[in-house]
């Protein structure tokens, strides 16, 4: 029998909204991105301020964030490609949205049960693989790089946002919160939202 989240359509539409805003974002105002990531590292900030434990490891949460912040924004001064970021935002939205589709609806072993009890292995294998398939036909209609290096980008793009989904959700379980806000309905808040984007980051 199928479960199905009760929090699943909630979830969908509000996906569906940001993607909206972001490609709305991506068409008109690119030249602007970096402006637009600042403000939503600020707000993943505040976030953490307010709802994380005052603790001697919020220094370590609040470095890792800010680390991942410098990276991005040496990336937009001296690494940035338009068609690359784009399919960078792709390959993140793509495998969280597949792998949580799919986990909610048929996933039954966890992952990491104590830590992030939302992530199971036929989640993650379906987001995987249907992530990389859907790369691929975005690369044959909107060539980014070669088949094989896309590959490996986007094994390693799921792979670090991934680990950034586990590290945001061990400081929540130190916390003793289930999500960093309720600002965006149906995901949490900004942290919960963009922690894969903060992991991939590193890379």
């Amino acid at each position: 029998m199928i479960k199905i989240d009760s929090n699943l359509f909630i979830r969908i539409i509000s996906s569906f909204l940001l993607f909206l805003f972001f490609a709305f974002f991506f068409f008109f105002y690119i030249d602007s991105i970096k402006y637009l990531v600042t403000f939503l590292y600020l707000l993943i900030l505040i976030e953490i301020i307010l709802y994380f434990k005052k603790n001697y490891k919020l220094f370590f949460l609040i470095t890792y964030v800010l680390f991942s912040f410098i990276l991005i924004q040496l990336y937009f001064l001296n690494y940035f490609q338009k068609e690359i970021f784009i399919l960078w935002i792709i390959i993140i939205t793509f495998f969280d949205t597949i792998s949580y589709l799919f986990g909610s609806m048929f996933g039954k072993k966890r992952i990491l049960p104590k830590i992030s009890p939302n992530k199971t292995y036929l989640g993650f294998i379906f987001g995987f693989f249907i992530t990389i398939f859907s790369s691929l036909i975005y690369n044959f209609y909107i060539p980014v790089m070669e088949t094989l290096n896309l590959i490996i980008f986007v094994i390693i793009i799921i792979l670090s946002g991934f680990v950034g989904d586990i590290v945001e959700s061990i400081f929540k379980r130190l916390s003793g919160i289930k999500n960093s806000s309720n600002l965006i309905p149906g995901h949490g808040g900004f942290f919960d939202r963009f922690d894969s984007y903060i992991g991939s980051a590193y890379l």
